[in-house]
């Protein structure tokens, strides 16, 4: 039988040229994929990321967190 593997990805959602909009739309796509053993920090400045993770719905993911970086 297979065992299951939790990975745990580090994303800089501050940078990119969309803004960090862009990088919590693709970390609420990559967090409705179904894979359960996926977990994703984002890391960034928490004021502006918080909002946007309510307002994406995952606020209440325990696969998501949100590391403070300034």
């Amino acid at each position: 039988m297979a065992e299951s593997l939790s990975r745990t990805i580090a994303v800089d959602a501050m940078g990119g040229d969309k803004g960090p909009e862009a990088v919590v739309e693709g970390v609420r796509i990559a967090l409705s994929s179904g894979n359960a053993s996926l977990k994703i920090v984002l890391v960034g400045q928490r004021e502006v990321l918080e909002p946007l993770v309510l307002k994406a719905k995952l606020g209440n993911d325990p696969r998501l967190s949100i590391l403070h970086a300034s």
